[in-house]
């Protein structure tokens, strides 16, 4: 979903869109002193943006306006079997066993969501449960870094969970971190939890958190993805659904530009369009299969295009380099973020 708001206002010069959504920060012009504020405003909407998994961005001139943009994934809200044909499909309940792996006990569903994100941020692969009893009969089930947990639950509570992890051999040593509202934090460390956030946490509370218990993902770092698309409007959309903190997006509006930004950053994938005018995603495939330097870049495919046979064979050019297709009209963000990782991880480990 795309919200743009418009005005014909003061506008804002090229050298001071640099500061614009950072925090505190006012733009130094005489048009911007007239109407001084306390420079939060853009900064909070750029963070509750990718809070949600969106972005921001801002096209202006001096005298003449502004537009302002804000993009964010829409979630369909499914219930019954097809729900539960989702959540099963979504890494956060198949998480990767190779990955660190973090429990989330939460009962209100957008406060795990925004927990979770926070953790796929750190990189550990995410499990929820919306009760403790769930959570017992899951944990056991996969090697857990890190369990987070709210003290108010239906059934049986966070205390009670507390007494009951510590009584399974294999949970008896995972850090247990309480998120809740208001809690007395000596009494909850008295009780076993290994660090207390108070809701609503930020990703530096749970950064430093993470730290302090030393159980951050040991081979995490950033990845830069190349996105591909000629239509600026579907590239921004894709680049909404990857964490900030995990990946580094790069854009090109076409194929002459992503082969040229291929070969000069070499980037861990591509996320490539195959419609495209004048070099389409086919073209661009054969270019990077042809040089040695990007030979070995996983590529997803994301296209509105019906593959065709013909189509699966113009793009195996005798190399596995294209790894996954990604129907647009089947994207969801889930199951977009996993054939990512799947992808990166695809080359990783080879020669």
């Amino acid at each position: 979903m795309a919200l743009t708001i418009r005005d014909t206002g003061i506008g804002i010069s090229a050298e001071n869109m640099t500061n614009l959504f950072k925090a505190f920060s006012q733009i130094d012009s005489s048009l911007a002193r007239k109407f001084e504020g306390t420079g939060l405003g853009l900064a909070m909407v750029k963070r509750l943006a990718e809070i949600h998994g969106g972005t921001v961005a801002v096209a202006s001139a001096e005298r003449e306006g502004s537009t302002f943009a804000v993009w964010l994934p829409i979630r369909a809200v499914e219930t019954g079997a097809t729900a539960a044909a989702v959540e099963e499909a979504s890494p956060r309940h198949r998480p990767d066993a190779s990955g660190d792996i973090a429990l989330v006990v939460e009962d209100d569903p957008h406060a795990a969501d925004l927990v979770g994100l926070l953790l796929e941020g750190e990189g550990f692969c995410v499990l929820h449960a919306a009760s403790a009893e769930e959570a017992l009969a899951m944990a056991p089930l996969q090697p857990l870094s890190l369990i987070t947990i709210d003290l108010a639950l239906p059934g049986i509570d966070g205390w009670e969970f507390l007494l009951r992890i510590r009584e399974v051999n294999a949970l008896a040593h995972v850090p247990v971190v309480i998120i809740a509202a208001l809690i007395d934090s000596n009494m909850a460390l008295a009780s076993g939890a290994a660090a207390v956030l108070q809701k609503p946490i930020s990703r530096t509370q749970l950064t430093a958190s993470l730290a302090s218990l030393g159980v951050h993902p040991t081979e995490f770092v950033t990845r830069t993805v190349l996105v591909v698309d000629d239509d600026p409007k579907a590239v921004e959309v894709i680049a909404a659904y990857l964490p900030v903190s995990e990946y580094t997006v790069v854009r090109a509006h076409g194929g002459a530009e992503a082969i040229t930004l291929a070969e000069r950053l070499r980037p861990d994938v591509v996320l490539l369009d195959l419609m495209m005018p004048d070099v389409n995603g086919f073209d661009v495939v054969e270019a990077l299969q042809r040089n040695k330097t990007t030979v070995r870049i996983p590529i997803i495919i994301v296209t509105a295009k019906d593959i065709t046979e013909q189509d699966r064979t113009a793009l195996s050019t005798g190399s596995d380099m294209v790894v996954e297709i990604v129907q647009k009209s089947a994207f969801t963000r889930s199951d977009f973020v996993a054939g990512v990782r799947r992808a990166i991880r695809h080359t990783s480990g080879r020669v």
